[in-house]
C-alpha cells in the first residue's frame, strides 16, 4: 500500500532559502518567464 503526502516549508526570504537550495543540490535556476525580467515580475497577477 502506498500513502502520499505533501510538505510545505515557509520562509521569510525565499529568494535566499532557494539560492541555498539551488547550490546545495547543484541545481541551475531558471530563467524568468520569456518576455520578463525577473521572476517577481513573471508572478505578478494582472487584471487587463
Amino acid at each position: 500500500m502506498s500513502v502520499r503526502f505533501q510538505i510545505v516549508i515557509d520562509c521569510a526570504d525565499p529568494v535566499r532559502q532557494a539560492a541555498f537550495w539551488t547550490g546545495t543540490l547543484g541545481y541551475v535556476p531558471e530563467p524568468a518567464p520569456a518576455g520578463h525580467a525577473t521572476w517577481k515580475e513573471g508572478n505578478e497577477f494582472r487584471v487587463a
